[in-house]
């Protein structure tokens, strides 16, 4: 179902300020009172079943309305729209996130980067840091778990930090020891800015 929000605000703009209380014996009804003190009738909530009689719903029926009142649909309204800015803002965001991503593997790529720095395979599952992951490759770990992000080093069990994860969310710039970092006159390259770092001086 496709909800008209601008329609739906205008209406409730445009009706009878609340708050709306309930009221009545047999037939209830949903009121608001008005500028000077009058009462204003909006709804009357009659018998509800089919031999004219009065049931739970009718009740229940006359709440509802009363609930949704002009004030309350506005405020969810309100919410609604700001919800759906933070999902576009925060899809946004992870969008650029993986573009500079992309872009910080291209040139790490035009710098000399070796495209199978990470065939050794993995000790350490890359998302819960337990032995023995599956698979143990890291192109087929991520074909076969998705999104899921790298909060270990893979190939040392150590936690990366937030920065680190920040960056590089799924552990593509991670370098096990004997590949990138080894050749490079280092340890194990584990952070971002290791490998930009290494990368750099390789090319000079």
């Amino acid at each position: 179902m496709t909800i008209d929000i601008n329609k739906l605000r205008r209406l409730a703009q445009a009706a009878t300020p609340g708050p709306w209380y309930v009221t009545g014996k047999l037939t209830r009804y949903v009121e608001a009172r008005i500028d000077g003190g009058l009462i204003q009738e909006v709804a009357a909530c009659g018998p509800t079943k089919a031999d004219g009689g009065y049931g739970p719903q009718q009740e229940a029926n006359a709440r509802l309305i009363a609930a949704a009142n002009p004030a309350t649909i506005s405020e969810l309204l309100d919410r609604l729209e700001a919800a759906e800015k933070d999902v576009t803002e925060a899809y946004r965001r992870g969008y650029a996130t993986g573009q500079e991503e992309v872009e910080m593997i291209d040139r790490l790529d035009a710098k000399g980067r070796d495209q199978a720095m990470q065939d050794a395979l993995m000790k350490f599952d890359p998302s819960t840091g337990e032995e023995r992951p599956y698979p143990s490759h890291a192109t087929q770990w991520r074909n076969w778990h998705g999104t899921a992000a790298w909060l270990f080093d893979p190939w040392t069990g150590k936690r990366r930090n937030a920065y680190d994860v920040g960056s590089d969310v799924h552990g593509l710039l991670i370098a096990p020891a004997g590949t990138l970092g080894m050749d490079m006159g280092g340890g194990c390259a584990t952070t971002t800015e290791g490998v930009m770092n290494r990368a750099q001086g390789k090319s000079k």
